[in-house]
C-alpha cells in the first residue's frame, strides 16, 4: 500500500513541481513536495507534524526507477495524445486501480492523493467518484478529504454543497481546520453568498480557528460579489485591526464590488487607497479597473488606465486588452485600435474572436476596407468552428452599415451565402446598409436571396426594407412601402412601431399625407403604441401636405406629455417652415430653446436654418448662426472649465447643412455675392463641402449668370473632394460657352470635357453641343469636327444644335461649301431631331456664313427656300442678310427686306433701328444721300432711336455729296453724343464679328437646354431624427 501510495504521490509531483505559490492564488489542494522531514509548514502556514515513515527509506531505487520511466520513449509515447495535466490523472488511476486488483485496499492518504490529482487535473467527475467510492468502502474521511471535496465544490460554484460539507465534517466528528473553512467561503464567495461567508467566518472564531488573509479575502470578495460594499469595508477594518495586512486580492475584490454596482467613484477611491499603502496592482485589478470605465463610458479613462498596465508591464488577460480596443473604437480611434492589435499579435498576447472582430471594425473604420477584408479572410483561415466565422461575418457586415459601405456589405452576404455561414442577422444588417445609404433596389435584391437561400425573414428585415423606401429617392417609394405591408400581413408577420414609422416616414416624404394619415389610424387600431419618432413623422407628413394646422394640432397635443423630445421640435419646426409658417418656426424655437435650458443640438438649429430659408428670411438666418457662434463658444468654455451639465453636442457650431440654408436663403433673394461669402466663411472655418451645397451654390450663380464666378466654385469644390456627377460637368461646361471669358471658352471647357472622360462619365449630346459650341464661339472649325467625329465613334447621333454651331464655326474660316454640306447632311441625316420651333436657327447660322463668305445671293437663295418652306425669318435672319447687302451697297435690296418685315403676321420681327442704319449705311457707301436722309426720317416717325453709328454714316454720306450743311447737323449731334469733339470715329462693318455677345448667349440658350441641377432635399436639411 505504501509503495502505490507514493507512485501516485510521485505521479503529480513529477508533472507538478513544487513552486512559491503566494497566498494570493485561488484556493485549492496543491500536491506538496515530497519530504523526510519530522514536520513542515503548510501554506496556511499550519505546522504538520509528519510521523517518521522509514519504510520510505527503502524506496530511493523504486523512486528514481519511476521518474526515470516518466521521462522515457515508452510513456511518452503511451500518453502523447493524453499529454501534461492529463498524463497525471490518467497514470494515478492506472495505478489506484493496480492497487486494488493486487487486493490491497486503499488508505484514506491513498484516495486523497488521488483526489487532489484530479483537482488540479480539472477532472470535477473523478474527485466525486472517488469521493463516493471512499464512502462505500467505509475508509474514513479526514479534514483533508472535506477540504477537497469543498474545493471541487468550489470549482464547480456548488455553495449549496460546499456548505453540505461541512455538516457531514460535524457528523464525522471531524473538527473543521482553516483549509476546511477557507475552501467553504471561497465557494460561497463565487457565487456572492455573502452571509454564510460571514457566519462561516464567525464559526471560526469560535471554535477558535484563527482567519488568516486568505480566509479574509473571500469573504470580503463575497461581500463585494453580493452588493455589500459597506460589509465588506468592514472586513478590511477588522483585517487591519488584527493585524493583517490588505494585499492586492483585497482590494481588487473592492474595486470589483464597485464595479458591479457601476460606482466609478469607488473604484476610483480604492484604487487609490491601494495605491496610498503601497500595493502593486495586477492584471485582474486592471481588469476590474477598465470593466468600470468602459461600462461608465469613459473610454479615455479606460485608455489611461490600460496605457499605466503597459508601462508596467503587467500581465494581463485577453478581456483587457479587449477593452483597450473597444475604447480605441468608441473614441473613433481607428488606427490606434490596429496599433493595439498588432502589438498583441507582436507581443504573442492571446486573441481570441473579439479581438479579430474589433480589429475588424477599426479597418473598416478608418476607411481601409481592402485591408479589412484582406483581414477578414486571414482569421478565417485560422478559425476552425462554424459561430466564430459566422460571428466574423456579422461583424464586417455590421462594419460596413454604419460607415456606409453598401457593396463591401452585398459581396459579404454572397459569400456567406456560398460559405454556409449565412444568417438572418447578415442578412437584415446588409439590409439595413442599403437603406442607410437609399440603395432601396439591392435591398429588395438581399430580400430575394434570403428567400432562395431559406431564411426565413423577420421583423427586422421587413423594418429593413421599410427603412429604404423611406430613404430612397424614387417616385414610387411609398407604393413600395405598401406593398411590404401587405407582403409581412400575407406572412403573419406583425407590424410593430418601427414598422409603421417607417411606412409613415416613407407616405410623408412622398407627400402622400392622406395615406400616411390612414397608416396612423391602423396603427392604433391594431393596438400599438406610437412613439415620439412616430408622431414626429406624422407632423413631417403633414408638414409635407401643407396641413400645417394639423401639424400643429398634434404637437400641441404632445407637447402636454412626457414623450416630446427635441426630435419632436425639430419635425414640427420643419414642418412649418416647407408650409410658409415662419413667424411659427421662430415661435416654436423659442420654445424649444426655454423648455431644453438653451441645450439646443445642431439639428434643432438646422430645421430653424431650414424653414426660414425656404421663406426667404435671410436676415433672421444671418442672426441665428450669429447667436450659435456666440452659443458655441460659451458652451465650448462652460465644457472646458467644467462649469455646467454640458456635454460636446450642445456647442453646436454651424455645419454644412447650417451654411447650405444661408445659401438658400441668399439665392432666393438674389444675392449671389453673400452666397459666396457665405461658402468662402464655410472653407476658412473647415467644414467640408457636400454635394446639396455645390447644388445650391452653382444654382445660384447660374440663375444670375455669374458664368465666372460658377467656373471658379466648381473648381474649388472639386479641390474639396466633392462628388461631381454629369449634370454639374454639363451646366459649368455650359457656363465657360456663355462667358466673355476667352480662356474659359478656349481652354477651360475643353478640359473640363476630358475631366468628363478621366471620371468615367461618359459625356452625352448635351455636352457634345456645349464643347462645339465653344469652338464654333473660338473660331476653330477643326477642333469642332474632331469633336463631331468623336460622337460618332460614341454612337451619338447628332441633332439640330450640333449641326448649327458647326455651320456657325464654318463662316470664320471661309468654308461656305462645309456649310452647305453640313446644312443638306442635318436634313437628310435627323430630320427627327429637328425642333419645329426653332427650325429657324440652322438657317440663321447657314445664312450668317454664306454672307460673311461674300456668297449674298446664295443667302438670300437661301432665304427664300425657308420661306417656302413656311419657316418664319427672325430678326436675326432679316440682319444677317442686311449686313451682307450693307457692304455691297444694294440699299434696294434690304429695302426690300425691311418691307417683308413689316409684311409679317409676327410683331416681334418689325424692322429694329439695325436694320435702318444698315440700309443708310449701304446707300453711303452708292452715295445716295437723299435716300439715306428718307430712312432716316422713316427712323424718326417710327420713334426708332438712332445709333452713333447711323449718325455716322448720315454724315459721310453727305459729306461725300458736298452737302456740308447738312452734314454739320448730324457732326454736332455725334460731338455732343462723345467726349472728345475732335476724335470722331469712323463706322466701318466688322465683317469678323458675326454675332453680339448678347445675341450669341440668347442664341445658345436657345440651341442648348442642359438639364437643371436638382437640390436633395435629403442632404441638405439632414436627418431630423427619423
Amino acid at each position: 500500500a505504501l509503495i502505490y501510495t507514493t507512485l501516485i504521490y510521485l505521479s503529480c509531483l513529477v508533472l507538478f513541481p513544487s513552486s512559491n505559490a503566494s497566498e494570493s492564488k485561488p484556493l485549492g489542494m496543491r500536491p506538496q513536495p515530497f519530504s523526510m522531514q519530522s514536520s513542515r509548514s503548510n501554506r496556511f502556514g499550519i505546522r504538520r507534524q509528519m510521523k517518521p515513515n522509514y519504510a520510505l527509506n527503502g524506496l530511493s531505487r523504486s523512486v528514481n526507477a519511476f521518474s526515470t520511466r516518466i521521462e522515457n520513449e515508452e510513456f511518452v509515447g503511451k500518453y502523447a495524445p493524453v499529454a501534461g495535466k492529463t498524463a497525471a490523472w490518467v497514470r494515478a488511476l492506472e495505478l489506484f486501480e493496480a492497487m486494488k486488483n493486487a487486493g490491497i485496499s486503499p488508505d484514506t492518504r491513498t484516495i486523497n492523493d488521488v483526489m487532489t490529482i484530479c483537482l488540479r487535473c480539472g477532472r470535477k467527475d473523478e474527485v466525486k467518484r472517488m469521493y463516493s467510492l471512499m464512502q462505500d468502502e467505509k475508509v474514513e474521511a479526514d479534514s483533508r478529504t472535506l477540504s477537497i471535496m469543498a474545493g471541487i465544490y468550489g470549482k464547480s460554484k456548488e455553495w449549496e454543497n460546499a456548505l453540505t460539507v461541512m455538516d457531514d465534517a460535524v457528523r464525522l466528528g471531524i473538527k473543521p481546520d482553516l483549509i476546511l473553512f477557507t475552501n467553504i467561503i471561497s465557494a460561497c464567495a463565487k457565487e456572492g453568498q455573502w452571509s454564510h461567508a460571514l457566519d462561516l467566518l464567525a464559526r471560526m472564531q469560535d471554535l477558535n480557528v484563527t482567519p488568516t488573509k486568505i480566509s479574509y479575502n473571500a469573504a470580503i470578495h463575497a461581500c463585494c460579489k453580493g452588493r455589500q460594499m459597506k460589509k465588506g469595508e468592514k472586513l478590511v477594518q477588522e483585517m487591519k485591526g488584527n493585524g493583517i495586512q490588505p494585499d492586492v486580492v483585497t482590494y481588487t475584490s473592492l474595486i470589483a464590488g464597485h464595479m458591479w454596482q457601476k460606482d466609478i467613484k469607488g473604484v476610483i477611491g480604492a484604487f487609490k487607497d491601494m495605491q496610498r499603502d503601497g500595493i502593486s496592482p495586477n492584471g485582474h485589478t486592471y481588469s476590474s479597473v477598465l470593466t468600470a470605465f468602459t461600462r461608465a463610458g469613459l473610454w479615455r479613462s479606460a485608455l489611461d488606465a490600460y496605457a499605466t498596465l503597459l508601462e508596467q508591464r503587467i500581465t494581463a488577460s485577453t478581456m483587457v486588452h479587449n477593452m483597450a480596443l473597444t475604447s480605441h473604437l468608441k473614441l473613433g480611434e481607428w488606427v490606434a485600435a490596429v496599433t493595439a492589435y498588432t502589438r498583441m499579435r507582436n507581443q504573442r498576447i492571446d486573441q481570441d474572436t473579439t479581438s479579430h472582430c474589433l480589429a475588424l471594425e477599426a479597418y473598416f473604420g478608418g476607411g481601409q476596407s481592402q485591408q479589412a477584408l484582406r483581414f477578414m479572410h486571414q482569421v478565417l483561415e485560422n478559425e476552425d468552428k462554424d459561430e466564430a466565422k459566422q460571428r466574423v461575418f456579422e461583424t464586417a457586415v455590421r462594419s460596413c452599415q454604419r460607415h456606409g459601405l453598401w457593396q463591401e456589405a452585398l459581396g459579404l452576404v454572397k459569400e456567406s451565402v456560398a460559405g454556409g455561414f449565412s444568417t438572418q442577422y447578415i442578412f437584415n444588417t446588409a439590409i439595413a446598409a442599403c437603406a442607410k445609404t437609399r440603395q432601396m433596389q439591392h435591398a429588395f435584391d438581399l430580400y430575394d436571396l434570403m428567400k432562395e437561400t431559406k431564411i426565413k425573414p423577420t421583423a427586422a428585415t421587413f423594418n429593413g426594407l421599410m427603412a429604404s423606401t423611406a430613404q430612397s429617392q424614387a417616385q414610387r417609394g411609398w407604393e413600395v412601402a405598401l406593398e411590404i405591408e401587405r407582403d409581412m400581413l400575407s406572412q403573419s408577420q406583425n407590424l410593430d412601431q418601427v414598422t409603421y414609422t417607417g411606412l409613415i416616414t416613407a407616405l410623408g416624404r412622398a407627400g402622400r399625407w392622406q395615406r400616411a394619415e390612414k397608416a396612423y389610424l391602423r396603427m392604433i387600431e391594431n393596438g400599438v403604441q406610437p412613439n415620439h419618432v412616430t408622431y414626429s413623422a406624422m407632423i413631417s407628413a403633414w408638414g409635407n401636405g401643407n396641413k400645417w394646422e394639423r401639424a400643429i394640432d398634434m404637437f400641441s397635443k404632445l407637447e402636454n406629455t412626457t414623450d416630446v423630445n427635441e426630435i419632436s421640435y425639430s419635425c414640427v419646426i420643419s414642418a412649418m417652415g416647407k408650409c410658409g409658417q415662419w413667424e411659427k418656426v421662430l415661435e416654436l424655437y423659442s420654445q424649444c430653446d426655454e423648455r431644453l435650458h438653451s441645450k439646443l443640438s445642431l439639428t434643432t438649429y438646422n430645421a430653424v436654418l431650414s424653414g426660414l430659408a425656404r421663406n426667404s428670411r435671410l436676415d433672421e438666418a444671418v442672426d441665428l448662426v450669429a447667436k450659435m457662434h456666440d452659443r458655441s463658444r460659451q458652451i465650448g468654455a462652460a465644457i472646458a472649465n467644467k462649469v455646467g451639465n454640458y456635454s460636446i453636442q450642445h456647442a453646436a457650431s454651424p455645419n454644412a447643412v447650417s451654411y447650405g440654408a444661408l445659401i438658400e436663403a441668399a439665392d432666393s433673394r438674389g444675392n449671389w455675392e453673400m452666397c459666396l461669402s457665405f461658402y468662402n466663411e464655410m472653407r476658412e472655418k473647415g467644414i467640408r463641402s457636400t454635394i446639396g451645397i455645390a447644388n445650391r451654390l452653382l444654382r445660384a450663380l447660374f440663375s444670375q449668370r455669374r458664368w465666372s464666378q460658377a467656373v471658379h466654385v466648381f473648381d474649388k469644390l472639386t479641390e474639396d473632394s466633392v462628388p461631381m456627377d454629369r449634370y454639374k460637368y454639363s451646366a459649368v461646361i455650359s457656363a465657360c460657352v456663355r462667358s466673355k471669358d476667352s480662356y474659359l471658352v478656349s481652354v477651360k471647357a475643353h478640359n473640363l470635357f476630358r475631366d468628363m472622360r478621366k471620371n468615367n462619365i461618359v459625356p452625352r449630346i448635351v455636352e457634345f453641343g456645349a464643347i462645339i459650341h465653344a469652338c464654333a464661339k473660338e473660331k476653330n472649325l477643326q477642333r469642332a469636327l474632331l469633336y463631331f467625329e468623336e460622337m460618332a465613334n460614341d454612337q451619338i447621333s447628332p441633332n439640330q444644335a450640333i449641326f448649327t454651331s458647326l455651320i456657325k464655326a464654318c463662316a470664320h474660316d471661309q468654308e461656305w461649301e462645309k456649310a452647305l454640306e453640313l446644312f443638306n447632311e442635318m436634313e437628310n441625316v435627323a430630320p427627327e431631331e429637328v425642333d419645329l420651333e426653332r427650325r429657324v436657327l440652322p438657317y440663321n447660322a447657314l445664312i450668317t456664313t454664306l454672307t460673311n463668305c461674300r456668297q449674298r445671293h446664295r443667302a438670300m437663295k437661301v432665304f427664300d427656300e425657308m420661306k417656302a418652306k413656311n419657316i418664319m425669318p427672325d430678326k436675326v435672319t432679316y440682319d444677317r442678310l442686311a449686313q451682307g447687302f450693307e457692304v455691297t451697297g444694294e440699299w434696294e435690296v434690304i429695302l426690300r427686306l425691311i418691307d417683308d418685315m413689316h409684311k409679317s403676321s409676327d410683331h416681334e420681327v418689325s424692322a429694329s433701328a439695325l436694320m435702318y442704319q444698315r440700309a443708310i449705311s449701304a446707300c453711303q457707301v452708292k452715295g445716295k444721300w437723299e435716300q439715306a436722309l428718307e430712312f432716316y426720317e422713316t427712323m424718326i416717325e417710327k420713334d426708332l432711336k438712332p445709333r452713333e453709328a447711323t449718325y455716322l454714316a448720315l454724315y459721310d454720306a453727305c459729306l461725300n455729296a458736298k452737302k456740308p450743311e447738312v452734314a454739320a447737323q448730324f457732326y454736332n449731334v455725334l460731338k455732343q453724343s462723345t467726349e472728345d469733339d475732335i476724335a470722331v470715329k469712323r463706322f466701318e462693318p466688322d465683317m469678323n464679328q458675326i454675332f453680339d455677345d448678347g445675341e450669341d448667349e440668347a442664341e445658345f440658350d436657345d440651341l442648348y437646354d442642359p438639364e437643371p441641377i436638382e437640390i436633395d432635399e435629403f442632404e441638405t436639411e439632414g436627418t431630423l431624427g427619423m
